[in-house]
């Protein structure tokens, strides 16, 4: 089962960023990047091998990026 929860740094919240579950375990991270060109909105990290990252144009499309690679 696919889940995500928000980042917690130093007890906040912090605002559009993920971490991404799979079955109850942590697998990857998903972030606004604040970049300009909308192809490089969100940054996303596979934690688990195969490690991967990259860019997507949406949290919707690097949720996926995520899912796909795990």
């Amino acid at each position: 089962m696919w889940t995500r929860k928000r980042t917690v740094i130093a007890g906040r919240v912090v605002e559009d960023d993920w971490i991404v579950r799979k079955d109850a375990r942590s697998v990857g991270r998903v972030y606004a990047t604040g970049i300009w060109d909308e192809s490089l909105s969100w940054m996303w990290f596979v934690q688990v091998p195969p490690v991967a990252q990259g860019y997507a144009s949406s949290l919707e499309a690097a949720l996926e990026e995520v899912r796909r690679r795990v």
